[in-house]
């Protein structure tokens, strides 16, 4: 994981100190219930302030100037109209230019890049979370190129992608997977499932085709598997009688790692030289009721069983030699900011975004990114 070193204090300055992950160090959540954009991941001691990337990247953008919209839900609807005012339109004409050009070079770590998310449905309502926070050209991507009908329920498992271009050439894409145990189609009656079931052959039929066609060049993998996972064990449980409350075995847990140690290896042979950082998952909690199975209510999700999934997640990172960011330990304490087990747009998509954002810059910038 990567440490970071004391350096200057002033806020909203962008530190690229070697190492500097300010993510990575005990601190808390500056968490504005009226403005997202005030959120911020603020550390104790030893660091500065989590930069603010999103600010930049606006008026890189010149994104529109939006109001805070009625919903503060995981899945986003809104989207900007074109007539809205943009931030640098505020401006007289001489002023605007050398703004956009600042912040263009203040997010240069961030340009022409593109950030694959292998993981779950969190990662996918965040790429929509994403695309109303930066007014990034919001779509979905069929896997191999060819069309495909919108209404279809099918089609919610194809790749969700926010596209910022305007000289900034940033993409965000979720690639979706059902974690890493699930080899036989346990999940199928999923309704937006869509084959293969096992990780490495998505990633060999699906991902990496897909990947082959992008505009610009993959910058940052991010992975997270766990509560797909969580919820594998737990159909196992329910069909057994066992409670879920009771922790996961040994042998369960060995297994996971294995399971997930040959995911990461496919992800490595796959974009080799590509820097990976571990999204660990985050304690979803009982605060809005237990999260449960398709219609039933047995509990996958127990605090018990997170915690255990949170702790071998940082033990594969290690092993592999990637990069980890704590998501659940930044997100801590709002699990009643949530759907089920999606985090809101506040603050669960705001820290998402900043931290993301600083992930890409570290792995572009940071020669020991992936060391711990």
């Amino acid at each position: 994981m990567l440490k970071a070193v004391p350096t200057d204090s002033s806020p909203g300055a962008v530190d690229t100190s070697v190492n500097h992950d300010p993510y990575a160090h005990p601190g808390y959540l500056n968490f504005s219930l009226t403005n997202a954009l005030e959120t911020q991941w603020i550390p104790h001691t030893g660091s500065q302030r989590a930069p603010d990337w999103l600010g930049p990247l606006r008026i890189a953008d010149n994104s529109p100037i939006v109001p805070w919209p009625d919903w503060n839900g995981a899945i986003p609807s809104f989207k900007a109209e074109p007539w809205q005012k943009r931030e640098l339109d505020e401006l007289h004409p001489t002023e605007q230019s050398a703004r956009r050009q600042e912040a263009l070079g203040t997010v240069s770590s961030l340009r022409n890049s593109t950030i694959l998310l292998i993981g779950d449905s969190v990662d996918r309502n965040f790429v929509d979370q994403f695309s109303w926070l930066t007014q990034a050209a919001h779509g979905q991507e069929s896997f191999d190129g060819q069309p495909f009908d919108e209404k279809n329920i099918k089609s919610w498992g194809l790749p969700h992608t926010a596209t910022i271009g305007s000289g900034v050439d940033l993409k965000v894409a979720n690639l979706f997977f059902y974690g890493s145990m699930d080899e036989d189609g346990m999940f199928s009656s999923a309704p937006d499932w869509l084959p293969p079931s096992k990780a490495e052959d998505r990633i060999e039929t699906l991902f990496k085709p897909y990947s082959e066609r992008l505009q610009y060049p993959v910058g940052l993998i991010q992975i997270s598997a766990g509560l797909w996972d969580l919820a594998y064990f737990g159909r196992q449980d329910k069909t057994a009688g066992v409670d879920t409350n009771h922790p996961l075995s040994a042998a369960r847990l060995r297994q996971w790692r294995v399971r997930t140690r040959s995911v990461i290896r496919k992800i490595k042979e796959t974009w080799p030289g590509v820097p990976i950082v571990y999204r660990k998952m985050h304690r979803v909690g009982d605060e809005l009721g237990p999260s449960s199975d398709y219609g039933g209510s047995t509990n996958f999700f127990t605090s018990l069983r997170c915690h255990q999934m949170r702790h071998m997640q940082e033990v594969v990172a290690k092993e592999e030699g990637i990069a980890v960011w704590d998501f659940g330990q930044a997100f801590e304490g709002y699990q009643k900011y949530q759907d089920k087990v999606h985090p809101y747009l506040n603050p669960g998509g705001i820290l998402m975004t900043q931290a993301l954002l600083h992930q890409l810059h570290l792995a572009k910038t940071t020669p020991q990114f992936n060391s711990w």
